[in-house]
């Protein structure tokens, strides 16, 4: 099964503001996109996710128990990104390619072979 990741950081940012159109501010889209997204993903999965009234959306068990995962994974990302963009990674690091055994070195943040 594949999934794509911009479902589930969808249903993540719902899941939060508890409200598509409120989500879809965030994520500079609109409504409908997102509500196709969530049915999507929903088919998918094989499951509903959302319960939804005119006050909005709350999760159900099965979203509820997916959030878990789902936060901890857009979270951990939006660290990455974040450590990326504030160029935070001063750990130097080597990479061996497994296939042609070149190996590259972290330096000043660039790979160099």
């Amino acid at each position: 099964m594949y999934i794509s990741y911009d479902y589930y950081k969808i249903f993540y940012y719902v899941a939060k503001c508890g409200s598509f159109t409120r989500a879809a501010d965030i994520l500079l889209s609109n409504q409908p996109n997102l509500t196709r997204a969530i049915k999507n993903l929903e088919q998918e999965l094989g499951c509903t996710l959302f319960e939804r009234s005119n006050k909005g959306v709350k999760l159900t068990d099965a979203g509820e128990h997916l959030f878990l995962h789902v936060s901890a994974a857009v979270e951990h990302f939006q660290a990455a990104e974040a450590e990326i963009t504030e160029n935070t990674f001063d750990v130097p690091y080597v990479i061996v390619q497994k296939t042609t055994g070149n190996i590259y070195e972290n330096k000043n943040n660039c790979l160099t072979d």
